[in-house]
């Protein structure tokens, strides 16, 4: 995620230039790794920002995949990262709405598949999930693999004002809108995608 308006350019700047570098090169396949929520106004800046380099992929008719994950369910591996996580969400996320999330791995999965499909994927923008939980029920799955969850609180607004206008935003959009992927769609096509309870399996398998 970048944490500023300066980021956001730069990822703008870098992928254009990585497309078009593609593009001369005569390169028959490219694979973009965008975000969920990227084609809807989201006014999350590192969302925004690759939407504009998906626009210039098309824009210059190089032959392309664009992958758009959505939360990652990696982001609870580290006991401190995953707290920070959880208080956001108790900030902005009404107990009732659902966060779609995705294993990385369930990524690459879909890269591999556009790689050996191509003539499937090229040309084709898709957002990708594995899960979709509540908040209480992401708590509660964390839990049920002795993973913490979090404080049981929302983070104090003080601190709320001192986080990048990126991340607060994001976590905004969480609440308003959020994900859209279809996962059961998706499902049909890639039947070994991780559920959190799959991933939090694996992890302590590990």
């Amino acid at each position: 995620m970048q944490g500023s308006e300066q980021g956001a350019e730069i990822e703008i700047r870098q992928g254009k230039a990585v497309a078009d570098a593609a593009r001369a090169a005569g390169v028959e396949h490219f694979i973009y790794s965008s975000v969920g929520g990227a084609d809807r106004r989201s006014r999350v800046p590192h969302f925004d920002s690759k939407w504009q380099v998906e626009e210039h992929i098309r824009r210059i008719g190089l032959p392309a995949s664009i992958v758009r994950p959505v939360f990652f369910m990696d982001n609870f591996a580290q006991s401190n990262m995953r707290t920070v996580l959880m208080a956001l969400m108790r900030s902005y996320l009404p107990k009732e709405k659902t966060l779609q999330m995705i294993a990385t791995a369930d990524i690459g999965k879909w890269v591999e598949n556009a790689f050996s499909q191509p003539d499937e994927f090229i040309g084709k923008a898709e957002e990708i999930a594995g899960d979709e939980l509540t908040r209480p029920q992401i708590a509660a799955t964390l839990r049920q693999y002795g993973w913490s969850a979090g404080l049981p609180f929302p983070m104090p607004r003080l601190l709320l004002r001192l986080l990048p206008y990126d991340a607060r935003r994001m976590f905004e959009w969480f609440g308003e809108s959020g994900y859209t992927a279809d996962i059961a769609g998706l499902r049909s096509r890639q039947p070994e995608l991780l559920t959190l309870d799959d991933w939090l399996r694996a992890q302590n398998s590990a």
